[in-house]
């Protein structure tokens, strides 16, 4: 799952977690500062305080502060396993060469200067403190309208009518009908497809898809499908 689909899980996560963290960025700092967790969910929730500043330029400052602690929390950790994570503070050194965080560049020296091998992802620190100097940006902004951007930006070429359709529904979705519409049996975009045999389960159960029977049509005296040249009372009927 994370070979074939990472990119888009994580940015699809990181678009979520900036809509409901936003305001609350001292939050989403917290986690990554948290030991032990999941490094996919770490960054995350670092592509999405870094979607704040791109956002919201005039919070730009709120957000090098942020990498700034989290820099000092990693080199007052380096012996702890559990917090040290090359490859995710790797990202957070990436992000800050499109933040433009000449304010960190000392500490950036710092961390490289401390042996962590962050040379294989983000490049070496010359590089580094070269892009963060430079005007050019490396990577795409993540967009923070809704996940279709998000689906357009890794998907340059999908068909364009399935593409207005999901659009549509979207739209439909998010302009016209609230959650309790949704759940209280009133008209709905899902009243609008089509409709399907399906055995939708309980909670707790799998979901059941019926099983079509291949010699429904056949008749009793009409030869058997499987080609023996019996009928079919005679052979797989029975």
């Amino acid at each position: 799952m994370e070979y074939w689909h990472g990119e888009f899980l994580t940015r699809v996560a990181a678009f979520t977690l900036f809509r409901i963290g936003k305001d609350k960025p001292e939050a989403l700092k917290s986690f990554l500062m948290e030991p032990d967790n999941y490094m996919f969910a770490r960054l995350s929730v670092t592509r999405a305080i870094k979607m704040i500043a791109e956002n919201y330029p005039d919070r730009r400052n709120e957000v090098v502060m942020i990498y700034q602690d989290l820099f000092r929390f990693v080199l007052d950790n380096l012996e702890d396993d559990r917090i040290i994570d090359t490859e995710l503070i790797s990202y957070w050194v990436w992000d800050c060469t499109d933040l433009k965080t000449t304010e960190l560049t000392e500490l950036i020296e710092e961390l490289y200067r401390n042996q962590l091998d962050l040379g294989t992802i983000c490049g070496t620190k010359d590089e580094i403190l070269r892009e963060i100097n430079s005007g050019i940006r490396l990577q795409e902004v993540i967009p923070a309208e809704n996940l279709f951007d998000i689906y357009h930006s890794l998907n340059p070429e999908i068909d364009a009518e399935l593409s207005d359709g999901l659009s549509k529904f979207y739209k439909n979705m998010t302009d016209e009908h609230t959650s309790d519409d949704m759940f209280s049996g009133g008209d709905s975009p899902i009243d609008e497809l089509p409709d399907g045999d399906f055995i939708f389960p309980n909670e707790n159960d799998n979901m059941v898809f019926p099983e079509e029977n291949p010699y429904s049509k056949v008749g009793r005296n009409d030869s058997c499908p499987c080609g023996s040249g019996k009928k079919f009372k005679k052979c797989c009927m029975e």
